[in-house]
């Protein structure tokens, strides 16, 4: 009998794809994010409807927030 494989879900596993802007309340913390938008504005605009979340890129670094515009 063969044994199944478990895959580990972890940060590494959760990149995301080129282009696409991830709406997070901190970047290391992928189970609070609440939308992956291809378009920044339709990111920005999601963040504007919940303050306490940020825009992130696909590279991690925050380039918007709902406390303020960095």
């Amino acid at each position: 009998m063969r044994k199944k494989r478990i895959m580990h879900i972890g940060p590494e596993a959760m990149k995301i794809p080129v282009g696409f802007f991830c709406v997070r309340e901190e970047w290391q913390r992928t189970s609070s994010q609440i939308g992956l938008f291809k378009s920044l504005d339709m990111a920005k605009n999601c963040v504007d409807h919940n303050p306490d979340y940020s825009v992130f890129d696909d590279t991690g670094k925050q380039i918007y927030t709902g406390k303020n515009v960095l």
